[in-house]
């Protein structure tokens, strides 16, 4: 064979028979590797229809643990609630008419226990209720949260009469009437109401709080003035009540005049001294420190610079009224079940 006269053919060829054996080791590799997919894929859809036909998760023991745990937290929560809705005012039903002669009763109380502590109260046109004392009759279903709210008031009143304020200016309501009662919600989601703020400017930056299906929201506006000790007394008094009252806001102004005048105790020191002796010419020196025994020399009452000036507080607070849920006879939850 002539090579020069055929190379074109040989080179070809040779090159077609390297690209054929390297198509052959492609072929075989991809072969194998289809082999180990489809194996693999034949094992996934086993275990699938395995896992699709075995009993379902979780186990039995399982599922009687979780209910067991169920049946605890339901009862430390309805423990939790009548604890909390324990402290709740109670109300009597009356009819719309009988409103205005229990707001009279409400106030004499009032009165009658602030005039035996000498303790100035406000009016009784002051408390939310002036059209219905006016002689307006409120809506029936207005009664209820009405005579609650007035109860709450007093029980407000009798906590600040016990911290010994001075004077009592104002316990204002939560007015509500214009609000639109909820027709399309279940009997235990109707006991949350949005209070609306009443025009009292004190409320108009506080934000109202949040309805709840498990309490209902009563907003008061506190107003009152005594000594710095019968303030802070009175708010310990509203926070370690038996009813959970939330202290929402706060102010306070110091009504004394003159406040912060510096008091030279030495130079005080040192006429008292001389007013005791005046004839000792040691009595008339500057030297010396200013001991407590020194200082126990002036009147008690010319070292007091603060702390007996009257103080008005105005407080907003949210009393939080529980109500306890009701259990179904299966141990769920009235609002488990309307969920």
């Amino acid at each position: 064979m002539n090579f020069k006269k055929h190379r074109i053919l040989i080179i070809g060829g040779s090159i077609a028979l390297v690209c054929l054996i390297g198509a052959g080791f492609l072929l075989v590799q991809l072969s194998s590797r289809y082999s180990d997919t489809a194996k693999a894929l034949v094992k996934t859809q086993s275990r699938l229809t395995s896992l699709n036909h075995r009993d379902p998760y979780p186990s039995q023991d399982n599922v009687e643990i979780l209910q067991d745990n169920l049946v605890v937290m339901r009862e430390e929560v309805a423990d939790l609630k009548t604890r909390l809705s324990a402290a709740n005012v109670e109300v009597e039903k009356i009819e719309p008419a009988q409103f205005a002669p229990l707001l009279e009763r409400t106030y004499n109380r009032i009165k009658q226990r602030a005039a035996a502590l000498n303790v100035p109260v406000p009016g009784q046109g002051t408390y939310g209720y002036t059209e219905y004392a006016q002689g307006k009759l409120p809506e029936k279903r207005h009664v209820e949260r009405l005579v609650r709210q007035a109860k709450i008031q007093e029980y407000l009143a009798g906590l600040l009469l016990d911290a010994k304020v001075s004077s009592i200016e104002m316990i204002q309501r939560t007015s509500f009437e214009g609000e639109a009662e909820p027709e399309d919600q279940p009997a235990n989601q109707r006991f949350a109401r949005t209070p609306t703020p009443t025009r009292s400017a004190n409320r108009s930056a506080i934000p109202e709080t949040e309805p709840s299906p498990l309490y209902e929201t009563e907003r008061y506006s506190l107003t009152f003035t005594g000594r710095e000790g019968a303030i802070w007394e009175a708010i310990n008094q509203l926070s370690a009540s038996p009813l959970f009252v939330k202290v929402v806001d706060v102010s306070l102004k110091n009504l004394g005049e003159n406040l912060g005048k510096p008091v030279d105790l030495k130079a005080m020191y040192m006429e008292t001294r001389r007013a005791v002796n005046p004839a000792n010419p040691a009595m008339r020196t500057g030297t010396g420190e200013l001991t407590p025994d020194i200082l126990a020399t002036i009147p008690r009452e010319e070292r007091i610079v603060a702390g007996r000036e009257a103080i008005e507080a105005k407080l907003v607070i949210d009393v939080l009224l529980f109500k306890p849920v009701a259990e179904s006879a299966d141990g769920a939850t009235d609002q488990e079940v309307s969920s």
